[in-house]
């Protein structure tokens, strides 16, 4: 867990008597409670009260302390009171990234607050393509790196706003760890569009002498040899590695116009009926990648639901997620950009997604 109690202000530390194992039981206690999990002996009841009693200790005020004295309080204390959310946030979204078991085998994770430097070395002596992503686009810069060579991943800054009477929180009519829990899903889930959009998008263009790995043809009983011949040359080109089938629910379920569906095993059958897909295809793994809509739209789809990639598994994390640490949350109370008695918290983090591909793999654009 991440730990920043030493950087803390003298008022916060004396809410938790300068004690920092307090501090970081306390951090711990806000992160079970946005996971909806507590420690033996500790109940849901329990946590909301030490939560509220250790924030009113931040604040300088005690449990009888009217609306309108909650209201100073948190004027006077909201960056004490921040900090303590920035620090459980950031441990929420990196802890949540590594229990990811995608992330586990694809998606290498670096914080610029805890390792050295943005930087990537090339080592392999395989074809390495390189599609990088930051911020709010989607577009991807393809190139070339040889042996040795260096890459970092830009990185911009994200952020996101959430609303909450404070007022009513501290007074026990709505959940306070909400509003930590609001913040990391929608940090999590804005990251977690921008790697699936990377992984899929790794496959979009044609580099020069790798036409072997990149087909662009109908999806059915014809092509069938076609694509075990991909398959088998990737598996071939990493010595032997597992490989697997990535794409969207829509585009892995076209598996079955390859071979005629009759002949499925009962196992086959059944992940059928349960996944809408199959979970092995002849052999060979199958993954799915969560297809994500575009902010605010609902009818665009961002993952291209027309591409299946054949990817290498071992020690091949292509994804990179590169996140700078020291998150900021900003809070906006001023009457001249709020209308009403909420609190704005605007969560501010900045990081960097690319794809770094070390090993040869496959693209299948599937077409009518």
């Amino acid at each position: 867990m991440k730990n920043n109690f030493l950087n803390f202000s003298a008022n916060v530390k004396d809410a938790f008597e300068n004690d920092e194992t307090k501090y970081m039981g306390f951090s711990q206690l806000l992160k079970d409670y946005a996971n909806g999990s507590f420690a033996s002996g500790i109940s849901k009841a329990d946590a909301d009260k030490e939560i509220k009693d250790r924030f009113r200790l931040i604040m300088g005020i005690d449990e009888k302390a009217s609306a309108k004295e909650i209201r100073k309080a948190i004027r006077r204390n909201k960056n004490e009171i921040f900090e303590v959310i920035e620090d459980t946030v950031e441990d929420l979204l990196t802890s949540g990234w590594q229990e990811n078991e995608f992330f586990n085998d694809f998606v290498e994770v670096k914080n610029l607050g805890m390792d050295d430097t943005n930087e990537f070395q090339s080592e392999d002596k395989t074809v390495l393509t390189v599609g990088k992503t930051s911020g709010n686009h989607w577009d991807l810069d393809r190139q070339r790196l040889g042996v040795g060579d260096t890459f970092r991943i830009p990185t911009s800054w994200v952020g996101l706003a959430v609303y909450e009477e404070f007022e009513r929180v501290m007074t026990g009519r709505a959940d306070w760890a909400k509003l930590v829990n609001k913040i990391y899903e929608a940090m999590d889930d804005y990251v977690n569009d921008l790697v699936y959009k990377s992984v899929i998008s790794a496959g979009s263009k044609v580099l020069p002498g790798s036409e072997q790995f990149y087909k662009t043809a109908a999806l059915n009983t014809a092509a069938k040899n076609t694509f075990v011949t991909m398959i088998e040359d990737v598996q071939a080109a990493n010595r032997g590695a597992e490989v697997v089938i990535m794409g969207t629910k829509t585009a892995l379920s076209r598996l079955n116009d390859l071979a005629d569906t009759a002949w499925l095993s009962e196992e086959d059958k059944k992940d059928r009926r349960t996944l809408g897909r199959l979970g092995i295809w002849e052999g060979t793994r199958v993954v799915e990648i969560p297809q994500v809509f575009a902010k605010n739209d609902t009818t665009t789809k961002m993952v291209d639901s027309n591409v299946l990639l054949i990817m290498p598994v071992a020690d091949n994390k292509f994804v990179k997620l590169v996140y700078e640490g020291d998150s900021q949350v900003k809070e906006v109370t001023d009457s001249t950009e709020k209308n009403d008695m909420t609190y704005e918290f605007k969560y501010l983090t900045k990081l960097g997604v690319g794809t770094i591909i070390g090993r040869y793999f496959g693209t299948w654009n599937i077409v009518a």
